[in-house]
């Protein structure tokens, strides 16, 4: 090759690579990293000037843009409908149901337990360990429609099928469940045991979105991967010695497990958001929450409560304890975690549900 075709060769090459590096938005060869939803972000506050607040916090921006009074100061749960017109509370009295449009309760029944609504439905199941037996409500008639004497917690409902995943606690064993809430009854029970048989406290559990393994949180530091077919225990992660879990979710994309820890104080000062590959279940982010505490400048948020946006761009966990902090937003793509300290919250915001997008 003469030595002016090189030249020319190599020209060609840097100039295809300068293209590369220059790419335009709007090139339909480079895949862009797609914007983050904007989506109404709920969070229950139980003490501000003797006042309950649900605040509204913009996702995309992480800012307060609208308040809804609420009667009742002691809000431990909340989930929202899909189209997002109804937000269903667990009180400390009963259930408050409001319309996010009118911003008020239009519904009080008198039942307890922990929401979950029907996907694309505004009926409503409840259910919890203890005397809270699994109900259906239909939140726009004001009724109840079912309810079983079967006692169990329903932690996640099935997007294609009516059945919710969830556990029954017996003196003896935690067994793991598939209720069909459409009939009121068990398609499956097994005990959670061990590879060796034994068997171990489980606290609180999540559904993977392909809905083919849930997550157990066991012990003070355990998380353990349970696969749904073959009801077995098939991997488990050790997160961090001396720290205890609030709360498990996995983002809807199916990338990550998020786990949020606390701790007993003042040994172990730990409020970390922990991150885990689903392909490779293992922890490979803890996002720290240092600062993010008027209180005790010193030491990290308490985490509890997770709660994800649909586009599994930012997660939101709520602090848990007395000593609480602020609410925390993490970005799950550039992994950093910010302090919601511009809201007016009181002393303890327990928990937090996500809403729909924004227009």
């Amino acid at each position: 090759m003469s030595k002016i075709l090189r030249t020319a060769c190599l020209t060609i090459v840097v100039l295809f690579g300068f293209m590369a590096l220059t790419c335009d938005e709007d090139c339909p060869v480079c895949p862009k990293e797609p914007e983050p939803g904007s989506y109404n972000v709920y969070l229950a506050d139980d003490n501000q000037d003797d006042t309950a607040y649900i605040w509204v916090v913009d996702s995309f921006t992480d800012s307060l843009i609208d308040s809804i009074d609420t009667p009742d100061k002691y809000i431990t749960k909340m989930d929202v409908s899909t189209d997002g017109k109804y937000l269903a509370a667990l009180a400390s009295g009963a259930m408050l149901i409001f319309d996010l449009e009118i911003k008020e309760v239009v519904y009080n029944p008198p039942v307890s337990g922990y929401p979950l609504f029907v996907p694309n439905s505004h009926q409503l199941v409840l259910s919890g360990f203890g005397n809270e037996n699994p109900k259906i409500l239909d939140v726009e008639a004001g009724t109840i429609l079912r309810q079983d004497s079967l006692q169990l917690r329903i932690f996640a409902l099935s997007r294609q099928l009516t059945h919710g995943y969830g556990l029954i606690g017996n003196l003896d064993s935690v067994e793991y469940c598939v209720y069909d809430y459409a009939t009121m009854n068990l398609v499956k029970r097994h005990k959670i045991r061990r590879s060796d048989g034994s068997r171990f406290p489980v606290a609180n559990m999540t559904v993977s979105a392909d809905e083919e393994s849930i997550f157990l949180i066991a012990g003070p530091h355990k998380v353990f991967k349970y696969d749904i077919r073959s009801d077995s225990i098939v991997d488990s992660i050790f997160i961090y010695p001396g720290g205890y879990f609030g709360d498990l979710e996995c983002t809807a994309d199916g990338r990550y497990l998020l786990v949020s820890e606390v701790t007993q104080w003042p040994a172990f000062p730990i409020g970390s958001l922990t991150i885990v590959s689903l392909d490779s279940f293992q922890a490979m982010r803890r996002l720290a929450t240092f600062g993010f505490n008027p209180l005790y400048p010193y030491a990290p948020s308490e985490l509890g409560d997770i709660a994800i946006t649909p586009d599994s761009y930012k997660a939101y966990s709520c602090p848990s304890g007395f000593r609480g902090g602020v609410p925390v937003a993490f970005n799950l793509t550039k992994f950093t975690a910010q302090g919601l300290s511009g809201l007016p919250l009181g002393n303890h915001v327990e928990t937090v549900a996500i809403g729909r997008k924004i227009k």
